[in-house]
């Protein structure tokens, strides 16, 4: 109960409660609410609301599991992507150079 009392803690302790892996956590990350900080580099990895409700589910999990597996390859001391960014080279990459853009 003391950690949901410090202000950037109780954010993260939010996310890691009830979290399974490293993937649910992302997951929770990635669908947060815009409004929802941490005040860490963690808030790189949470996509545009808007853009969210633009791209179909299937895309979206399709490009959570494409995420995870190159993250696999980051080292520890790598910086976090914007999620927005990568989000937006997924999509050139697999429909044509076509894709969505956070503002």
């Amino acid at each position: 109960m003391a950690i949901e009392q410090i202000p950037v803690v109780s954010n993260l302790f939010s996310l890691w409660k009830g979290a399974k892996d490293s993937a649910d956590m992302l997951k929770k990350l990635y669908g947060a609410d815009d409004k929802f900080k941490t005040n860490t580099g963690l808030d790189k990895l949470n996509i545009d609301d808007n853009v969210s409700k633009i791209v179909d589910d299937q895309i979206e999990v399709a490009f959570l599991n494409d995420l995870l597996k190159s993250m696999e390859n980051l080292n520890d001391n790598d910086p976090i992507p914007d999620i927005n960014k990568v989000f937006q080279d997924f999509l050139k990459k697999n429909f044509k150079q076509h894709s969505v853009e956070a503002k």
